[in-house]
């Protein structure tokens, strides 16, 4: 009898414990997958006056977000969508008709991410490429980005974030294809650079 209450007895609290045991939170990694709403005006100021020319679009989310800490992450993130733009000067000549444009964004970004409380704020700033294909040539960009938003955890390892963001390029130019000489004859070759393009977005995110 005694052997079998041996054997018996610590399966019961052994077996209650195992399944209430989760994986740390700090060092654990979480696939994200989202979408956002990303617009804002190409401003032209090689003119007499500042021209503004909107553009917006949707895109979704993937990305990988890493807890170093308790209150802090690291994200690896891209967005992948289509910008609508109305006529624009992003183009030879100056003279870029409106169009819908495959675009897709890479960026990394430090994060600060409260783990612990079921909701709280959160800030995240970090650097971006973007690239974006118009008919006339691809717009290239490196830039920075700030976002701010809030993180709701549905259970211990999983949670959603709500944010907005504001997106600043340092550099951007026109990439253009080659074109043959009655092209050029046809059109300007010169490309405008006194443009820039900032943007801001809305999205939301969902941890796995």
């Amino acid at each position: 009898m005694a052997a079998i209450c041996t054997f018996v007895g610590p399966t019961g609290p052994v077996g209650a414990e195992a399944e209430e045991v989760h994986l740390p939170i700090v060092g654990r990694q979480f696939v994200t997958v989202g979408a956002e709403v990303r617009g804002g005006p190409v401003l032209d100021y090689g003119g007499d006056s500042l021209a503004a020319t909107p553009t917006v679009g949707p895109r979704g989310r993937i990305g990988l977000q890493h807890i170093l800490s308790e209150r802090f992450s690291m994200n690896l993130e891209g967005a992948f969508g289509a910008t609508y733009l109305a006529d624009h000067t992003m183009a030879p000549g100056g003279d870029g008709d409106a169009q819908l444009a495959f675009d897709f964004t890479l960026g990394m970004l430090g994060r600060y991410f409260a783990v612990g409380p079921t909701s709280s704020w959160t800030f995240a700033g970090g650097v971006h490429y973007r690239r974006a294909g118009l008919s006339e040539g691809s717009l290239l960009q490196m830039g920075v980005e700030g976002r701010v938003g809030y993180t709701v955890w549905t259970d211990d390892e999983r949670f959603f974030i709500v944010e907005l963001g504001v997106h600043a390029p340092f550099m951007e130019g026109l990439s253009m294809p080659q074109r043959s000489l009655e092209d050029i004859e046809d059109t300007p070759d010169d490309v405008p650079d006194e443009f820039y393009q900032p943007s801001a977005s809305i999205g939301i995110q969902w941890a796995f």
